[in-house]
């Protein structure tokens, strides 16, 4: 399930709740969200990698004393996260395709 926390240092962090004890949180693929202001078309949210991570399925455990609040995320967040992830995945291959086809091209040349 797509749960929020808010962190003591001020992240907020939204992921898929694998397991939560006394101690931590286990999210799968967490990424920080953040408000933006656009002049034109007013408030909205962005996210990014909260660690930089490189494989399409990362646990991270939270110890409990870092969080302040943890809420089941709303259908809308919900929503939004699955499109960013699925939005960095992509990405995460296009880039590693084109440094396969860079790598190729240089051992050609050798």
């Amino acid at each position: 399930m797509i749960h929020i926390l808010k962190l003591s240092n001020g992240d907020t962090i939204v992921g898929d709740l694998i397991s939560e004890n006394e101690e931590c949180i286990t999210l799968n693929n967490p990424l920080e969200l953040h408000m933006v202001n656009n002049p034109i078309s007013g408030s909205g949210l962005m996210s990014v990698y909260w660690l930089p991570i490189d494989t399409e399925i990362f646990h991270v455990d939270i110890r409990q004393q870092h969080v302040i609040v943890l809420s089941e995320a709303s259908t809308e967040i919900q929503i939004f996260y699955e499109k960013s992830l699925s939005n960095f995945i992509r990405k995460q291959h296009m880039i590693h395709q084109t440094l396969e086809d860079l790598v190729g091209l240089n051992d050609r040349r050798k």
